[in-house]
């Protein structure tokens, strides 16, 4: 501490002080202690601000080590931060003044400082942290920059803040630890980092602003590694070779005009030919030729009054197929030639022509095995068959599952097995089937991590490798099974470029984007294949959290008003945070798993009912190598006392005891008013029928006063014929509604016979004035399905005599039952002169009555109500044309019907 050293012994629990003595010799020189070390030979070492300090227990002796300005062998400062003992017995000392290796009491220590002649000397000299990781991997923490020091070579290795997310945070390097799994974590005065050793190999470079010799630009376009093991890369600022054995860049630099070099042009695309010599495609200056062994370059560019020239200067891609034809690829269209020939040809989209190429916006073209030329642009796929020199097109079909996925294509790659695979804007990635011409695709929901791909390549295991708009991934064809790499893994950024990638003979595969390119050996990228170990964070009531560490099988009782809770849990694994993968199950609650991402590392419970449950979680590392085990946690619910069983035993008895008596009691009740009770509803029932059918017994002295007023009228017009005929139909309708009257209720058939018996009867009385219409629901059982009898008639009539009646033109009803659940809704629809007119026309008679049979019929509905808790309705709507004028009625009746 500051304030001295402390032994604990723990048998006791006692702490014993040792401080600094001004009298003692055998003391420490300050109370400020900054560290403590016990060695392999069991001497403690005390790193002090004023100096070191060796302590032997057996005889309690201090020797102490201090800084002689005149002695190079001592150490290089008293103000001692740090002391570490390697894998060899060795004991390094961290001071405020360099770098101290102890050699022995005798020797002294040997120094190492910072120089600013050599580079490969200390940082600086403030070293604050030392440790050798598993691997013997040397680290120093010093005040600026971390340091990775050889000890063979005698040489510091620097790693210092560059701004990119994946460099330390910070060059202030204060501790120095390794995990169980290899990982090394370095706290700065800027956050803590996490180096992860032994699993990405993935190699990355970029543009260093502060070296002249470094990459002119971290947009990468294209990217080719010649048989020296140089790599051509071309850029947004011309094209560059790196020498990785020098870690030193070059560039190509031509005078294009007297303003504009090709070192500070825009590149889209290179490629070397069968020859040696290179060709590079320009952003907007045409096609050059570069020969190596000359220097001598050869420019291609477009002319509007030459139609052998390239038909554009902005050009997307360059490549030379089996014959030494050099094919380009622009915005304008494809072009093509022979180096030998001055003659340039051109292919563009022709509208109407299904045989032209279907876009002139050309990304890639690419030769198959068969040795077959392919083009993706952005309007399909397309295929070039030379002799008959025509395009076959493969376009997006939403129609057609078995189309291309997305229009516009960036990457087509042939496989070892014959697959070609197919990169997409938008589409994901296409696995197609020329023989068949069928695609089948990959997207985001399969576990790609983002649906704009740009190429693939095929690595010596059958694994596919493919760059997205959002990191790269490694496919398996076999098991459709996608393993996803972000900026976290060593990757130059998430979003990469199409013609940015090459696959070298060596097994090598290069990939560029926005910023740089990375290098890596396919079968060097191990998975992280430690299961990580799973934890229980924290364990919440209502958002509080309970103040307790939880391990595996442990157990949580809460109350029944404690059952709002939540649980968060961790993967202990940081190679990769955000990819860590989590499922939970809450047993005998939760029907099936619950699978969380990393940024939602929590489960939430409300209303859990009381009772015994078993919380599981288990999680992936950033690879997915679950850990199926994971942790559980049992969770007992308490019922309330009154839902204790020894509670419900004593309540459920007197409970019994209670109903016990209350049923014998009742029973006896219920023997003496059962008889009473019967014969009471009996009667109750007597009279709704006798009240019914006497409405019905009024029902029809009303309509047969009406009907033989009609007849009275043909007679007296001497109309014997109509009377006859009208006489013979009315017969026919008293039958029906003398038969019908006997029932409560009769089949929906008889009904309408009835009815159209009577509007038969009436369109006689008034000459034909009216026609009439009926609509059943095929749904409606006419045999099977009763209603009331006469419940329809009232309201037939009450539209014939006042509102067709005196209309001027021809009458129409239209009666339409439709089935709705338990109910038949019956329309009834006039063109009438409407109620309004109607009562006009009553009121200028001076005749002042009611509608006997409507108030009958409405008697009979609260009758029918009464029995069937208002299950039956009426509704009257007056009808108006576009006009606004009365045109007509419609009456909505509500039946409930019966069953027979």
């Amino acid at each position: 501490t500051v304030q001295g050293l402390n032994r604990y012994d723990k048998f006791n629990q006692v702490y014993t002080r040792t401080s600094f003595n001004i009298t003692g010799v055998d003391s420490i020189r300050t109370n400020w202690i900054n560290k403590v070390i016990q060695d392999r030979n069991g001497f403690l070492w005390i790193a002090t601000r004023f100096g070191l300090f060796k302590f032997d227990d057996s005889t309690k002796f201090f020797t102490p080590f201090f800084h002689n300005p005149v002695d190079e062998n001592s150490i290089s400062s008293d103000q001692v931060n740090e002391i570490y003992e390697d894998n060899y017995g060795n004991l390094w000392i961290g001071t405020q003044d360099g770098l101290n290796l102890f050699l022995g009491e005798h020797t002294g220590f040997k120094r190492f400082y910072h120089s600013h002649q050599d580079p490969s000397s200390l940082s600086n000299n403030a070293v604050k942290a030392i440790m050798e990781d598993s691997r013997g991997i040397f680290w120093i923490g010093t005040n600026d920059k971390l340091n990775i020091f050889d000890r063979e070579k005698q040489e510091f290795i620097h790693y210092s803040h560059s701004g990119k997310s994946t460099s330390i945070s910070n060059d202030d390097v204060n501790c120095l630890f390794e995990d169980d799994q290899g990982s090394v974590w370095i706290g700065t005065y800027k956050g803590v980092n996490k180096v992860q050793l032994g699993l990405s190999k993935f190699n990355y470079y970029r543009r260093d602003p502060d070296d002249p010799h470094s990459l002119s630009s971290n947009v990468i376009h294209s990217i080719f590694k010649d048989e020296e093991g140089l790599i051509w890369l071309s850029t947004g600022k011309g094209v560059n070779i790196f020498d990785r054995k020098n870690d030193r860049y070059s560039r190509l630099h031509h005078m294009i005009d007297p303003y504009t070099d090709l070192a500070d042009v825009r590149i889209r695309s290179l490629h070397k030919d069968h020859r040696g010599n290179f060709w590079f495609a320009t952003n907007s200056d045409g096609l050059y030729r570069y020969v190596p062994s000359t220097g001598m370059y050869t420019s291609y560019s477009a002319s509007p009054d030459n139609p052998i020239s390239l038909n554009s200067n902005n050009l997307l891609w360059v490549t030379e197929d089996h014959k030494g034809y050099i094919w380009v690829g622009s915005t304008r269209g494809v072009n093509a030639f022979h180096p030998d020939s001055a003659t340039i040809r051109s292919w563009v989209h022709k509208p109407g022509n299904p045989k032209s190429i279907s876009s002139n916006q050309v990304w890639i073209i690419y030769e198959d095995k068969q040795q077959k030329l392919w083009f993706g642009t952005d309007n399909g796929l397309n295929s070039y068959d030379p002799v008959k020199d025509e395009f076959t097109s493969y376009v997006s079909d939403p129609d057609d599952p078995k189309s291309i996925s997305s229009n516009a294509v960036y990457g087509i790659y042939e496989d070892s097995k014959g697959n070609f695979w197919i990169g997409t804007m938008g589409g994901g990635l296409n696995h197609f089937d020329p023989a068949n011409e069928i695609f089948t695709y990959y997207d985001e929901q399969d576990g790609l991590p983002n649906n704009v791909v740009y190429i693939t390549l095929e690595d010596k295991n059958g694994n596919l490798w493919l760059t997205t708009n959002w990191g790269m991934s490694k496919f398996n064809p076999a098991t459709g099974e996608f393993i996803n790499y972000d900026i976290n893994d060593g990757l130059q950024g998430n979003e990469f470029n199409g013609g940015a990638w090459f696959h070298a003979g060596d097994g090598e595969m290069f990939f560029g984007g926005m910023d740089g390119f990375n290098s890596f050996i396919p079968e060097e990228i191990a998975l992280n294949e430690q299961a990580p170990r799973i934890v229980i964070t924290s364990f919440k009531k209502f958002n509080e959290a309970v103040e307790r560490e939880f391990c595996d099988g442990d157990t949580i009782r809460l109350n029944h008003d404690d059952n709002f809770f939540s649980i968060e849990f961790s993967a202990l694994d940081y190679t990769n945070p955000a990819k860590n993968k989590y499922a939970y199950i809450l047993e005998e609650y939760d029907e099936e798993w619950n699978y969380r991402d990393a940024g939602r590392r929590r489960a939430e419970y409300t209303r859990v009912s009381p009772g015994s449950y078993t919380f599981r979680v288990i999680g992936s590392n950033n690879d997915g190598i679950w850990n199926e085990t994971g942790i559980s946690l049992h969770i007992v619910i308490r019922p309330p006392w009154w839902d204790t069983m020894i509670f419900r035993g004593i309540f459920g008895a007197f409970i019994f005891a209670l109903l016990w008596s209350f049923i014998y009691w009742r029973i006896r009740t219920m023997k003496r008013k059962h008889e009473v009770e019967k014969k009471v509803l009996a009667i109750e029932k007597e009279l709704f029928d006798i009240q019914q059918k006497a409405l019905q017994l009024q029902m029809n002295p009303h309509f047969i006063f009406n009907s033989l007023n009609a007849i009275q009228s043909f007679v007296i017009a001497s109309n014997t014929d109509k009377a006859i005929h009208y006489l013979s139909k009315f017969s026919q309708l008293m039958r029906l509604i003398l038969s019908n009257s006997r029932e409560s209720s009769i089949p929906v058939k008889d009904e309408l016979t009835a009815l159209k018996h009577y509007m038969d009867i009436e369109r006689l009385r008034f000459d034909n004035k009216f026609d009439y219409e009926l609509e059943i629901d095929n749904n409606i059982d006419q045999e099977f399905m009763e209603i009331p009898p006469m419940i329809i008639q009232p309201f037939v009539e009450n539209a014939i005599i006042h509102g067709l009646v005196h209309s001027p033109d021809q009458g129409h009803i239209k009666i339409s039952l439709q089935l709705q659940k338990n109910f038949i809704f019956c329309t009834i629809e006039d063109n009438g002169v409407g109620r309004k007119k109607a009562q006009e026309i009553r009121d200028a008679s001076g005749i002042i009555r009611r509608s006997r049979g409507m108030l009958i019929t409405r008697e009979r509905l609260e009758i029918l109500n009464k029995q069937n808790k208002e299950k039956f309705s009426v509704q009257v709507t007056d009808l108006h044309n576009d006009s606004n004028m009365p045109s007509g009625t419609r009456v909505d009746i509500n039946i409930l019907y019966f069953d027979d």
